[in-house]
């Protein structure tokens, strides 16, 4: 997609030694004048890695600097937020849930970087636009069997005793938790 708008991206994925060299080279050709342009293509595990080696790359980039980041409710993780790199002179957040469910630190986080939300594109609007296939949802009631009653029962204890505490290291297994149950 980026091709055919004059992009000629990096993909920056996978192995390190795969991108690291070609992201080198993109950076001095960049700064020295000798591109209009520099595009990089990552994930949210590469853009955070702890090897850091992809953020060091970016923030040698002379500003000013875009970041787009897709799917920006999985950034506000802790794990992740080290790729909110303040050397993005511009940023554009793109996710259908930005609000991270049960956990407004990382929702704060990431309005913080990103700004408020400017475009509100709705899934009425979106199926009405044949951007989305029409769908009916019905939700069905069902029983829980006595063990997953029992696991559920656990799952909301120790999800009780974590949220009562204010360690900010919990945040991860709290959403850990709460998705298994």
């Amino acid at each position: 997609e980026l091709s055919s708008f004059g992009f000629c991206p990096i993909p920056c994925y996978q192995s390190v030694n795969t991108w690291k060299d070609k992201v080198a080279t993109a950076v001095r050709e960049y700064n020295a004048g000798l591109t209009k342009h520099i595009c990089l293509v990552s994930t949210h595990d590469t853009a955070s890695a702890s090897s850091q080696v992809f953020l060091k790359l970016v923030k040698r980039i002379f500003p000013p600097c875009l970041l787009i980041g897709d799917e920006i409710h999985g950034l506000g993780a802790a794990h992740y937020r080290n790729a909110l790199t303040e050397h993005a002179t511009w940023r554009i957040g793109l996710s259908a849930t930005p609000d991270r469910w049960h956990d407004e630190e990382g929702t704060s986080i990431l309005r913080n970087y990103f700004g408020e939300t400017v475009i509100n594109y709705d899934l009425d609007r979106a199926i009405k636009e044949d951007f989305l296939t029409p769908y009916l949802y019905y939700p069905e009631k069902i029983n829980l069997i006595e063990e997953e009653a029992e696991e559920y029962n656990r799952l909301s204890n120790l999800i009780a005793q974590l949220a009562g505490t204010k360690d900010s290291g919990n945040q991860e297994m709290l959403d850990g938790l709460r998705r298994k149950r």
